[in-house]
């Protein structure tokens, strides 16, 4: 595969390097207008030469943006090759500012701004920029007849109708019934109003798995009856192999109120909800008097919110 990469990039700087900038598509397009146009008598050769840099400068504008995708590492050297090339020769490459359409020689296909591009000339992934019926140009993105073909993957978070989170920034998250992308786990909940088909939505254990482990389906172990925390190897539970520091946080708690009077992130116990205190001693016992809940005799919370130790109300 490295031999084909190495093979590849070498024609490719070979084809660059017999490209001549005087000749190539792209800068006889951009020297078009001024070579149509007769120059003024009272234009002098000074006012030639400045013409000559400014259309000169436009074009290496241009190549200067084709190499971003390498410095932000979204493409390979003979990616960006390709895609150097695709624009020397007057290919047509996708946008890098959101706009789109013959004016602008850019295509919304594989561009950061939506898969469409509107009859206004700007890239999105709305009904507006997408529906044949509204003026989606098919040449430079993708198009659908049908209102109920189009689900695009979201660019700003936001989720619902025809807009998912699944190929998206917000990948692997679910779309909550507020129409945001959310990786938290009780708003991905059915009963909470997720809105399936739009990301990943989730449901309380039926069976003791979750995390989405065992099942296609994603379960989380918050409210079930097999304990509230997520294991690492995805089973639900309320003891020190389930909960604490290595349980998979998005699908339950990972403190359990304590059985035995203990609570530490390292036991996977909580104060809150035990029957021996609501307070975690700096000794890491549940308590309810001073020595407990004071914050001077060494009170912690765990300084970590899901849910907390304890709580320190004395100063």
């Amino acid at each position: 595969m490295a031999a084909l990469e190495d093979t590849k990039s070498a024609s490719q700087f070979s084809r660059l390097q017999n490209f001549n900038v005087f000749t190539s598509p792209l800068s006889s397009r951009l020297l078009q207008s001024d070579q149509q146009k007769p120059l003024k008598s009272d234009e002098t050769t000074q006012v030639k030469e400045y013409k000559g840099i400014m259309q000169l400068f436009k074009m290496l504008l241009h190549l200067a943006f084709a190499f971003l995708p390498l410095l932000t590492g979204a493409l390979s050297l003979p990616g960006i090759l390709d895609h150097v090339l695709q624009l020397v020769n007057g290919s047509i490459v996708p946008s890098i500012d959101g706009t789109c359409g013959s004016k602008a020689n850019y295509t919304c296909a594989g561009s950061t701004y939506g898969p469409c591009c509107s009859s206004y000339g700007y890239c999105g992934n709305t009904t507006a920029h997408c529906l044949s019926t509204h003026g989606c140009q098919a040449a430079y993105g993708q198009c659908s007849n049908e209102t109920g073909d189009i689900v695009t993957p979201t660019i700003d978070g936001q989720c619902g109708g025809y807009v998912t989170c699944a190929g998206s920034a917000w990948d692997g998250a679910c779309c909550d019934r507020f129409g945001y992308c959310n990786f938290d786990a009780t708003y991905c909940l059915v009963e909470n109003g997720c809105q399936k088909g739009l990301g990943r939505c989730t449901q309380k254990s039926p069976d003791g798995t979750c995390g989405g482990i065992h099942h296609e389906a994603v379960y989380i172990c918050t409210g079930s009856p097999f304990g509230v925390c997520c294991s690492e190897t995805g089973f639900c539970g309320s003891d020190s192999l389930h909960c604490g520091l290595s349980c998979l946080g998005k699908f339950g708690e990972c403190l359990a109120p304590s059985p035995d009077g203990t609570c530490s992130w390292d036991r996977g116990y909580t104060c809150l909800g035990s029957e021996f205190g609501e307070c975690c001693s700096g000794h890491s016992w549940c308590g309810n008097s001073t020595g407990y809940c004071s914050v001077a005799a060494g009170c912690t919370t765990g300084g970590i919110n899901n849910p907390y130790l304890g709580v320190c109300n004395i100063p």
